[in-house]
């Protein structure tokens, strides 16, 4: 059938040519037709792969469809609905909505199911019930549209069917209601840890030293450069925080705390060992970015300057909090997606500071 389909295009493209015969004449010979059915095979050999490629493709689909559908059966069954969360974003924000949505699903008493492939199941050991990633692809969709607030009108709605959330849900109102689970659920695994403690056992030698085995308090700084320094994330309204802050926060901590060592982590350790290089600083450098979460997670206090990661890395070390006051410029659409006073976002007792 293919080579049917192809028989007028081959004759087309037939090659021809002049051959001398012993009486003189001369006869055209058409090769095309010598190669036509080798062409027709390996053409035929390509199709047939191509299409057992896409039929297992959509069979492991339809897998992961029916066992969402036998699953959503049986919840509707024992009149438990899911709420299911479109991730988006870095680490940082697809922890604001895994634990906002966590919160929503526990005040309603619903489920949250999430892909089993996730980021987030790759980093910590998520309490929640995980499935095939079409899972959510047949849900009613709901969507909250102010990314760094709390919005009334996103839980304003009835736990009587399985929902897909979208939006950032920057908000720690969402969940502090369940924060001591979600302290349990944000435990890194093993291996990040471990990698983790390392480092801060190296930085521990490398300052003992200096302190002659006195206790240390250990103050992480996360700074945010890079990326927010370019124009399209100035225009959208991102501030970076200044060195001054950076400075006077350090300095905050030292007047409050003895035998003090900061631990730096940045997208931008050029700018941070220009600026920042001090006997009791010690620079975080090459890598990954849950390894620095959870180096941070570990230490005493924290100091932030912009972004949903700092954020994150400051409420799992669970100490005291100084951040960056203005984070977006006034009147930019950044600054229009947080609350009046940025109380949606940051906790209450955590410090603000310019």
């Amino acid at each position: 059938m293919i080579c049917r389909l192809l028989r007028v295009i081959m004759t087309r493209r037939s090659i021809w040519f002049v051959r001398e015969i012993s009486s003189g004449k001369r006869f055209l010979i058409r090769t095309g037709k010598m190669h036509r059915f080798a062409f027709c095979v390996k053409l035929l050999i390509f199709f047939i792969v191509f299409f057992l490629g896409v039929i297992i493709f959509h069979y492991l689909d339809i897998l992961g469809v029916i066992y969402t559908i036998n699953y959503l059966v049986h919840r509707q069954q024992d009149d438990t609905k899911v709420l299911c969360p479109k991730f988006v974003g870095g680490l940082g924000n697809q922890m604001f909505q895994y634990a906002s949505l966590y919160g929503i699903a526990k005040s309603k008493n619903m489920t949250l199911l999430i892909d089993a492939e996730c980021e987030l199941n790759q980093l910590f050991s998520i309490s929640a019930v995980t499935l095939p990633h079409v899972a959510c692809w047949f849900l009613k969709t709901r969507t909250d549209y102010r990314p760094c607030a709390f919005n009334k009108d996103t839980m304003n709605f009835s736990a009587d069917q399985n929902y897909q959330m979208q939006g950032y849900l920057q908000s720690w109102q969402y969940f502090h209601r369940a924060e001591p689970a979600l302290r349990q659920i944000f435990k890194f695994k093993a291996a990040i840890r471990e990698k983790a403690e390392s480092i801060l056992k190296q930085a521990i030698e490398v300052h003992q030293k200096q302190v002659r085995n006195q206790a240390l308090t250990f103050i992480a700084i996360h700074i945010r450069r890079g990326d927010i320094t370019k124009d399209n994330f100035k225009t959208y309204g991102y501030n970076t925080a200044s060195l001054d802050y950076i400075r006077r926060a350090m300095q905050y901590f030292s007047e409050r705390y003895h035998r003090i060592l900061f631990l730096v982590c940045t997208n931008d350790m050029e700018w941070a060992k220009r600026y920042l290089h001090k006997k009791n600083v010690y620079f975080v450098e090459n890598q990954p970015r849950e390894v620095d979460m959870a180096l941070m997670a570990s230490c005493n206090h924290t100091i932030m300057t912009v972004g949903s990661f700092g954020w994150w890395s400051a409420w799992l070390a669970n100490g005291e909090v100084v951040y960056y006051r203005y984070p977006a410029s006034r009147g930019s659409k950044l600054r229009k997606a947080f609350s009046k006073e940025m109380t949606d976002y940051y906790y209450p007792k955590w410090k603000p500071m310019l």
